[in-house]
């Protein structure tokens, strides 16, 4: 997945950061705590926080679910699944942990998917 994003570098692979990983949230983030929005627009997408397809973890993964079905082998992510869930659940009601959330998905991004 995103293996094109990676770059080498003198011999080192460059951490993706959360603007490679989900860009279009990445430009959101910042304005969910002024918002009680759950959904926003951005290039005829919808973009649902509560929706795991549509979510920052769904964005990751080409805005496909599959990550989630537990019944899919190939797709199925356990560390996608419980972000996608502390997003969507955590995120609006305590938007202080944004950043800790948004470091967590990344470390596990990289550390699992690059």
């Amino acid at each position: 997945m995103s293996q094109i994003l990676v770059q080498q570098r003198k011999g080192r692979i460059k951490r993706l950061t959360i603007h490679e990983i989900s860009p279009q949230w990445a430009r959101l983030l910042p304005i969910i705590p002024k918002t009680e929005e759950q959904e926003f627009y951005r290039d005829g997408t919808v973009l649902d926080i509560s929706n795991p397809k549509f979510c920052i973890v769904g964005e990751a993964h080409k805005f496909n679910g599959d990550y989630m079905n537990c019944m899919n082998k190939e797709s199925f992510c356990r560390g996608c699944h419980a972000h996608s869930m502390n997003f969507s659940s955590i995120l609006l009601e305590e938007p202080s942990n944004r950043k800790t959330l948004v470091n967590s998905f990344v470390r596990h991004w990289n550390n699992v998917h690059v």
